[in-house]
Formats: C-alpha cells, structure tokens, sequence
C-alpha cells in the first residue's frame, strides 16, 4: 500500500496561501480591509437584483455569474454590447442568449445551472415576464432613478449602486431609508467603488476586476 507524506501548518501560514473571503454568494470586489466583498444572486431562492450604473458594471456580474455556470438572457435597447460580450466569452445560444420584451419561456434552472435574466432598459421600468422559481434571477440594469422604477429599488433583494449627485442620492436615501451620511458617500464614490444594498444592511466595496476581465472588456469595447 501506497502511503504518503503528511504535512502540517499552523492557521497564519495557510492564511498566505489564499484569499480571506467572508459569506459566500457572487464577488463583486473586496472592503477597505481587502476582505472579498459577495452578493447572493445565484440563490435557490428567486432574486432580483438591481445595477444602477454603467453597462461594463453590469456586463461583468454577468460574466462572472457565466464563470459560475449560469445560463444568462438579456432583453435589452442595446444588444450590440451584449451580444460582444458572449463573442468575447466564447459562449453559445444554448448558455448566452438576446431575447424579445414580453413572455419568455425559460430553461429549468436548478443549482447547477442557475438562470440569470438581465433587464437592461436605460431608466424604463420594462421587464421581460418569466416564471419565478428557485435557482432565477434577474438583474435591472438602470442609468438613472425614475420615479416608474422606485418599485424596483425597494423591492430589490440586492442593489449595487455606483455614484449619483447629491439629489438622487438623496431620493434613494430616502426610499431604501438608508443612513442619511449615505447621501454624501454616494456623491463622492470613486469610478472604481459601489455601495452594495441588501435586506441585511450596506457595504462599500472597492471593484477588483480579474486581468481576464479587464482584456475582455477593452476587447469589446462598451
């Protein structure tokens, strides 16, 4: 019988090894403290998602939610961004696919194959309708607050918000009612910082994009 040689190492050395992630759930970047900061999007509970920002944010909670095996659709006003942005992953119809507004008869989804729809409607309160089930979720990519989307962001089970001048932010303080110092961290964001929002309270956290993913990005351009 084979035997092998058994090694041990004390917790700070293994702490070196690898990154220190806290909770589990899709990485949108780390905290001031370089702790790897996730939201629960791919869940087995339904889930919707709200981005309000710029495309390549929302592009790339979609590659990497691709990376966690998820089968993503995109109803959009720009398909011409997203359909670069399968290309460039490399992604068939059968895992990446555009469709129409209206009714979408959806693929099953189950833990290994997580579906993600993204909405991706500038500031229009449009959704395509799906099912709801476990391991679905959509993502509401927005430019801009409008009054038709308030019931968006306050029933958002997360939101990723990225910079806004003092007046929305103002408006989204209130509706989320949400600390009112917020108001002035979301106006002086950086162009890489988010506040991430969910039923357990907000974080800021610092975008990390993977070498792969800052190629991939310039490579298709917005």
């Amino acid at each position: 019988m084979t035997t092998f040689p058994r090694f041990q190492a004390d917790p700070v050395s293994l702490a070196q090894l690898g990154v220190n992630a806290r909770g589990s759930g899709l990485i949108i970047g780390e905290t001031d403290d370089h702790q790897a900061a996730a939201i629960d999007l791919l869940r087995e509970e339904p889930t919707r998602a709200v981005v309000l920002g710029t495309l390549n944010l929302a592009r790339t909670v979609a590659f990497r939610c691709l990376g966690l095996g998820a089968r993503v659709l995109v109803s959009t006003w720009r398909p011409g961004p997203w359909a670069a942005l399968a290309r460039g992953a490399g992604v068939g119809p059968e895992t990446f696919g555009l469709v129409d507004e209206g009714r979408l008869d959806a693929p099953d989804a189950d833990e290994a194959t997580p579906l993600l729809v993204v909405h991706d409607h500038g500031s229009a309160p449009q959704e395509t309708r799906i099912a709801t089930g476990p391991w679905r979720a959509s993502l509401h990519v927005l430019t801009g607050l409008h009054p038709l989307t308030q019931h968006l962001m306050a029933g958002a089970d997360v939101l990723v918000l990225q910079q806004m001048d003092q007046r929305q932010g103002g408006n989204l303080v209130r509706l989320l009612s949400l600390p009112a110092p917020l108001i002035g961290r979301l106006s002086t964001l950086g162009p890489f910082q988010v506040l991430v929002v969910s039923r357990g309270g907000w974080q800021l956290v610092n975008l990390v994009s993977t070498p792969s993913e800052v190629a991939l990005l310039r490579s298709i351009g917005g």
